[in-house]
């Protein structure tokens, strides 16, 4: 995964900080960023918090996210990144999937295991100039609004929006993200939910979340296969490898 290309707050570089050094040059930079949180969902910062830290392990454009406080309350803080022209239209969805049949793939793979349906075209950035796409909004996936209710009730579903899936017809590349999601070690999923503990998620939800998680990316080959046509009715004929059949 590339660095991604963050937006500097009114092109602010400060003054350059121990000027003379002989081996590094440093600048203290305001970036841009978003800071959100849902009026009434409780579970939203927590969602976010994790799919960032789970899509960037897997090698995603996730944009770095963090959080902040105001008035006693967390925040999800999401950096910015740079569009060429500045405000990126909604995601031209069939244009990224065209250009970027192995990215496409990757996010496949990534929302149907954190339960995504919410990838619609506002939920993504997409630079048509130099087609680079960010990966943002995942406050209803996971524990959704509802918390581990939502979560279960996923667990023989598949979860993609039908706008972003129906620009799918390149499935080469889906074998080798379901290969880097298996070898994800299974302690940086658990970590990645035990943050939660900081934000007000009890214990036995947070560990709920881990245990879906490392179980739900086995049975993917199964559920996507399943759901292959009614998914991607516009799939080109394929090895669906490494789920076995051809397309």
């Amino acid at each position: 995964m590339l660095a991604h290309p963050y937006t500097v707050w009114g092109n602010h570089w400060g003054p350059e900080q121990h000027v003379g050094d002989p081996i590094v040059i440093k600048y203290r930079v305001g970036l841009t960023a978003i800071a959100k949180r849902h009026k009434v969902n409780n579970y939203e910062v927590f969602n976010e918090l994790v799919c960032m830290h789970l899509g960037r392990i897997l090698g995603l454009p996730v944009p770095i996210g963090f959080i902040l406080e105001r008035d006693g309350k967390p925040y999800y803080c999401s950096a910015e990144a740079t569009v060429l022209g500045g405000e990126a239209p909604d995601a031209d969805f069939f244009d990224f999937a065209s250009n970027k049949p192995d990215l496409a793939a990757g996010i496949v793979m990534f929302d149907s295991w954190i339960c995504n349906e919410d990838r619609s075209e506002k939920n993504a950035i997409y630079d048509p100039f130099d087609q680079e796409m960010f990966l943002i909004d995942h406050g209803r996936a996971l524990l959704g609004v509802d918390g581990l209710e939502t979560l279960l009730a996923m667990d023989k579903k598949i979860a993609l929006h039908p706008d972003f899936a129906k620009h799918i017809s390149d499935a080469s590349a889906f074998g080798d993200w379901y290969n880097r999601l298996m070898q994800i070690p299974e302690y940086m999923i658990t970590d990645a939910t035990k943050q939660g503990e900081q934000l007000g998620i009890s214990p036995t939800d947070y560990s709920a979340v881990a245990k879906f998680l490392i179980e739900r990316r086995a049975k993917l080959p199964l559920l996507l296969d399943r759901n292959k046509n009614s998914l991607f009715p516009n799939l080109k004929a394929c090895l669906w490898s490494p789920f076995g059949g051809a397309l």
